[in-house]
């Protein structure tokens, strides 16, 4: 049994999400769940991509569906990808995701 070692409690969503990397284009999934520290995103072909390749994200069953998320890579399996928030982009300005933490 593998010991837990997520800082952040995962919360299960099911959201249609926009994955954009010059690999694979546009790719429109949904999420598994989501937490503070990243997303689950499902994938019944998984583009070849090695951990740690950063690719945009887009929530669009977001109210702001305009905000690009910059990810990583931090895990895969059968199911799909683990992404890491790194930060997030909107009206081409780019911050920290805490800052988006703190806006509420």
């Amino acid at each position: 049994m593998s010991k837990e070692r997520r800082i952040f409690q995962r919360k299960l969503v099911n959201a249609k999400v926009l994955l954009i990397h010059p690999a694979i284009g546009e790719h429109q999934t949904y999420t598994h769940d989501i937490s503070n520290g990243g997303v689950f995103v499902l994938l019944q072909k998984q583009p070849d991509l090695p951990l740690g390749t950063e690719l945009d994200m887009r929530l669009l069953d977001s109210k702001q569906d305009d905000i690009i998320f910059k990810m990583s890579i931090a895990r895969t399996d059968k199911l799909g990808f683990g992404l890491e928030f790194l930060g997030y982009e909107k009206n081409g300005k780019y911050s920290t995701i805490e800052t988006l933490f703190k806006k509420g």
